[in-house]
């Protein structure tokens, strides 16, 4: 089941008119590496989510937080 982060994820790349290949391809990661981000089996480290958040536009805490998991 995705989060709705994932969905986000998702979302946005496809409003941005990107396919996962193309994506991938733009910031020099596999498509299964992308593939995991958009599921959630991974976490970019954070040079790549600082690639995929200029690559689509936004901040990476807009793209990757997850408040279930921060302990403040």
């Amino acid at each position: 089941m995705e989060t709705m982060k994932q969905t986000k994820l998702i979302q946005i790349r496809r409003q941005s008119g990107l396919s996962r290949e193309a994506a991938a391809r733009s910031i020099q990661i596999s498509t299964s590496a992308w593939l995991s981000y958009e599921t959630g089996q991974r976490i970019p480290s954070l040079s790549v989510a600082f690639r995929i958040s200029r690559l689509l536009g936004m901040a990476v805490d807009e793209l990757f937080y997850y408040p279930e998991s921060h302990n403040m």
